[in-house]
């Protein structure tokens, strides 16, 4: 059977796991929106003066673009680093860590100070698992923005190849 603080660390390094694979599909999300974007604005230098006479066909290459730039924006976001835990006096958080401790030898007598026991441990522990559940909750929402915006661009540039395609066609 585990034992409490098992499940802690446990929990971290899950929760860690999950602030990583966020940070990986917003990068993703990013690139996808960087190239479709880049094709969109190729296309239009293109077919300049064909999409400005179509209004609609303007319209949505517009509200195509802004999706696709909301959707980089909010995975850009999803990516800055949260370098604020919320307390000054985490010895686990590397930014209380590198903000409050100049030198190695005075990180480990706070950590001889404030780890006394598994009590300790266990209430530091907690603390960061508190702090990166935020954190991940944060970022997983900025993703889902990101991720709806990506599809309505998706879906409004298969609505404006169709929309094209006709008029081209008829």
């Amino acid at each position: 059977m585990p034992t409490t603080l098992e499940i802690l660390w446990s929990t971290y390094d899950t929760i860690n796991g999950w602030i990583k694979f966020s940070d990986t599909k917003a990068g993703a999300i990013l690139a996808a929106n960087i190239a479709i974007l880049a094709i969109l604005f190729s296309k239009f230098i293109d077919f300049k003066d064909f999409i400005i006479i179509h209004r609609e066909i303007s319209w949505l290459l517009a509200l195509s673009i802004a999706c696709g730039i909301l959707s980089i924006a909010f995975s850009i976001i999803s990516l800055n680093p949260r370098t604020k835990s919320g307390t000054k006096t985490s010895v686990l958080f590397f930014g209380s860590i590198a903000d409050n401790y100049t030198n190695y030898s005075q990180y480990k007598i706070a950590l001889g100070r404030r780890l006394r026991d598994d009590l300790d441990l266990m209430d530091q522990i907690t603390e960061q698992v508190w702090i990166n559940s935020k954190i991940a909750h944060d970022k997983y929402n900025k993703i889902k923005w990101s991720m709806c915006f990506f599809l309505s661009m998706l879906i409004l540039i298969f609505i404006l190849g169709i929309i094209t395609a006709y008029y081209i066609l008829s």
